[in-house]
C-alpha cells in the first residue's frame, strides 16, 4: 500500500509506532476488551530491545467510531490482520491482553500472519474458560451500576485498594471508570454470545496448533479469564512457557511488576 494511502487508512485510529532499529523485532500489541495501547505505555517504555507497534480498536481509547456495526469481533480480527500487512510488518513477536490475546491467536492461525511471527506473548488472554464466568463477570464487563463497577475492578486486582493506596482512591477509580464505560454501550455488542464464541470457543484450534515459542501470562486468583481451566486448555500444547503470578488477578504484568518485565525481556532476547 502506497504511504498516502495508508496514512489515509488509517488516520482515525489511534495509533502507537516507535522503530528503535530496522534490526529489532517488531512487538505488535492488541488491547483488552474496553482497553487502549496505553495501558501498556508503562511496559512500552522498559522494552528498548524491540520495535513496537499497536493501535487502538474502534470504540476503544481514542479510536473513534463511524458505525456501529464496526464495534464487531470479525471486524476487530479483519483490523489486526490488515495492520500487519498494510505496514508490512515482519520479525513479529505477537503480544495481546484478554481481548487482544484471542486476537493473536485467531490471527497466528492466518498464513500470511503466521509466517510473519516469530513468537507470541499472551496475558491472561480471552479463551474458552470463560464460559465458566460468563453470567457472573463477563457480561458485566460494561458495568450497569456503580456496584457492578466495583465488582469489575476486583476482579481486576488482588488487592485494590493497596494498589490505589487508600479507600479513597479506590472508589475515584471505580467512578471515573464507571462513568467511562457507561458511555460505551455499544461496545456490549463485543460480549455478546455471538461475538463471544467467535473470540473464546472457536479460537480452541489455535490455541492447539499454536507453532511459535510463546509466554503465557496468567493471575492464579484471576476469575475473568479462570486461571484453573485456562492452565488446562494451554498446558495441551508445549509451545507455551507458562508464567504464573501469584497474587494477581487479570493484570499480571503491572501486578508482578519487575518479576513478568524480566521475564518478558528474557523471553524476546533469547
Amino acid at each position: 500500500m502506497e504511504k498516502a494511502a495508508l496514512l489515509d487508512k488509517w488516520a482515525r485510529y489511534a495509533k502507537y509506532i516507535d522503530i528503535k532499529d530496522a534490526t529489532f523485532s517488531n512487538l505488535v500489541y492488541f488491547h483488552a476488551f474496553t482497553g487502549s495501547f496505553k495501558n501498556k505505555k508503562f511496559l512500552f517504555d522498559k522494552l528498548s530491545n524491540c520495535n513496537i507497534y499497536a493501535f487502538d480498536m474502534p470504540g476503544h481509547g481514542e479510536s473513534k467510531i463511524i458505525d456501529d456495526n464496526e464495534i464487531n469481533i470479525h471486524n476487530f480480527i479483519n483490523l489486526a490482520t490488515e495492520f500487519i500487512i498494510d505496514f508490512d510488518i515482519k520479525n513479529i513477536i505477537l503480544f495481546g491482553h484478554s481481548m487482544g490475546g484471542g486476537i493473536c491467536n485467531i490471527i497466528n492461525g492466518n498464513s500470511q500472519i503466521n509466517s510473519r511471527v516469530k513468537k507470541i506473548i499472551l496475558e491472561a488472554p480471552a479463551n474458552p474458560a470463560t464460559q465458566k464466568n460468563y453470567d457472573a463477570i463477563i457480561k458485566k464487563l460494561i458495568p450497569n451500576s456503580i456496584e457492578e463497577m466495583e465488582l469489575i475492578t476486583n476482579e481486576l486486582f488482588y488487592d485494590p485498594i493497596q494498589f490505589f493506596g487508600s479507600q479513597k482512591n479506590y472508589l475515584r477509580f471505580v467512578n471515573f471508570e464507571f462513568s467511562k464505560l457507561n458511555k460505551l454501550q455499544v461496545l456490549k455488542q463485543i460480549i455478546e454470545i455471538t461475538n463471544y464464541k467467535v473470540i473464546n470457543i472457536e479460537a480452541t484450534d489455535f490455541i492447539l496448533n499454536n507453532n511459535k515459542p510463546s509466554l503465557l501470562i496468567l493471575g492464579k486468583q484471576d476469575e475473568i479469564i479462570p486461571y484453573d481451566e485456562t492452565l488446562e486448555i494451554f498446558s495441551k500444547n508445549k509451545n507455551f512457557e507458562i508464567l504464573s503470578v501469584d497474587k494477581a488477578k487479570h493484570l499480571p504484568i503491572l501486578e508482578g511488576k519487575d518479576f513478568v518485565f524480566e521475564k518478558i525481556v528474557s523471553f524476546i532476547e533469547n
